[in-house]
C-alpha cells in the first residue's frame, strides 16, 4: 500500500491528539527486544558452531560416529539464524516479519530438540546434562521469545497504522467526491497535494 506523507502525518497527529499509542519498530520495546535477541542469537550460534567444530575435529572417534548429519543440520540452522538476524534490519513489513519470526522460532525449537537428544545424562535429575540448560535451552528460548515479540510489534503496528491511515484517507475521499466534476483532478494528485 502506498502511504502519502501528508496523509500519514495527519494520521499521526490524530493518533497523538486522541492519545492512541502502540509499540512500533522505532519504539523502546522493539529496540529492547532486539538487543536481547541479538545477544541470545550470537550466544546460540557460537554454541552451535563449537559443537560443529568439535564433531569435525573428532569425527574419527567412535563416540561421535553418526553425528555428522546432526552437525550439518545444526550448521544450516545457524546459517538461517544469522540470515534472519540480517533481515531483521528490513523487518518492516508483514512478509519479512513473518519469515523472521518463523525462522527464528523453528530454528530455536529444532536446536533445543537436537541437543536435548544429545546431552542426556542419567546421573542428573531430569536426565539432561546441566550444560544443556545454559548452553542451548536458555539462549534459544530467549531468542525465540524476543523474535516472536519483535514480529508481533511489527505486525500489530502495521495493521493499526493501516487502519488509522485508511480512516484519514476516507475523510479525504469524501471531500474529493464532494467537488464538482469540472474541478476534480486526478485522485492521486489530489491526495498528494491535499492540505489538512
Amino acid at each position: 500500500m502506498i502511504y502519502y506523507d501528508n496523509v500519514m502525518k495527519r494520521t499521526r497527529e490524530k493518533q497523538y491528539k486522541a492519545g492512541i499509542s502502540y509499540p512500533e519498530k522505532d519504539g523502546k520495546l522493539y529496540k529492547t527486544l532486539k538487543v536481547f535477541y541479538i545477544l541470545a542469537m550470537a550466544f546460540a550460534v557460537v554454541m552451535n558452531l563449537l559443537y560443529v567444530i568439535g564433531i569435525l575435529l573428532f569425527i574419527d572417534d567412535s563416540r561421535f560416529s553418526g553425528q555428522l548429519d546432526t552437525a550439518i543440520i545444526v550448521s544450516v540452522i545457524s546459517a538461517l539464524l544469522v540470515a534472519a538476524a540480517i533481515i531483521s534490519k528490513y523487518n518492516g513489513n508483514l512478509i519479512i516479519s513473518s519469515v523472521f519470526g518463523g525462522v527464528n522460532f523453528v530454528g530455536a525449537l529444532t536446536t533445543v530438540l537436537i541437543f536435548k537428544n544429545i546431552l542426556i545424562d542419567d546421573t542428573v535429575a531430569g536426565g539432561l546434562d546441566i550444560a544443556f540448560y545454559w548452553r542451548h535451552l536458555a539462549p534459544n528460548a530467549i531468542l525465540a521469545l524476543c523474535a516472536l515479540g519483535m514480529m508481533l510489534v511489527v505486525i500489530t503496528s502495521y495493521f493499526k497504522t493501516k487502519k488509522a491511515y485508511n480512516k484519514t484517507l476516507e475523510i479525504v475521499y469524501e471531500e474529493y467526491n464532494s467537488l464538482p466534476e469540472n474541478e476534480k483532478t486526478d485522485w492521486e494528485e489530489f491526495v498528494r497535494n491535499y492540505k489538512f
